[in-house]
């Protein structure tokens, strides 16, 4: 299980209206004018404002004092009553869900969700390392596609935790995930899996698992540098 308090919510499940978003939420919903890309937004800022109120305290009905506001880098700073939060969340959204994972001690946490669907061998030659290459070629065919989602959405976790995201190289981090782990995989069961920042030799704690169609991956520095 992944010491990360986390939520998952559909889509479908977010309440209407914008009663729970605080004001400077409220007028960044305004400026997106895609209908899917404010869906989008808006839950994953549920995921997050649920996420909050049960690490926090607090009632959903109060989450309006929560702000989950994006920084200059992208990545979302967390604001109560105005004043800047010392927590860190990460957010994905994919498929109809949401997803935001919550390190209370500020520390540095990313989470990703992606739909286990083909990869082409090209885009696991270019965006992945050698030895995850060779791990792709080695696992059995049927289990190929899982392997690569599994490594993209670890990857885009570690990133998160960087506050770097795609403008990176995807091979300056690496991932070791088993295709033994992925053929005994169950659904809604948290797995571990090793992974680094090549650059910086910074290790990550990779927890994944498997829910409805979606692989949901939590990404954080591995002790001891994780304070």
């Amino acid at each position: 299980m992944t010491p990360h308090l986390h939520q998952l919510v559909r889509v479908s499940d977010v309440p209407s209206g914008s009663q729970w978003l605080g004001t400077e939420e409220q007028g960044v919903e305004r400026a997106l004018l895609r209908s899917q890309r404010r869906r989008e937004w808006r839950s994953g800022r549920w995921a997050a404002k649920c996420v909050l109120t049960e690490a926090l305290g607090g009632a959903l009905g109060d989450c309006a004092r929560w702000e989950v506001i994006a920084a200059d880098d992208g990545a979302p700073s967390v604001f109560c009553d105005g004043l800047a939060s010392p927590v860190s969340v990460s957010i994905s959204h994919r498929a109809g869900w949401a997803a935001a994972v919550l390190s209370k001690n500020g520390a540095p946490v990313g989470i990703d969700l992606e739909v286990i669907e083909p990869r082409s061998e090209r885009f696991v030659r270019d965006f992945f390392t050698d030895r995850e290459v060779a791990g792709y070629y080695a696992a059995p065919k049927e289990l190929r596609d899982a392997y690569a989602v599994a490594v993209w959405s670890a990857k885009e976790s570690i990133l998160k935790c960087l506050r770097a995201g795609l403008r990176r190289d995807t091979r300056s981090v690496e991932i070791a995930v088993s295709a033994a782990a992925l053929r005994r995989r169950e659904p809604n069961r948290w797995q571990w899996a090793p992974g680094s920042d090549l650059d910086a030799g910074q290790p990550y704690d990779i927890w994944w698992m498997v829910r409805d169609d979606l692989f949901v991956t939590i990404a954080a520095p591995a002790p001891p540098l994780a304070a």
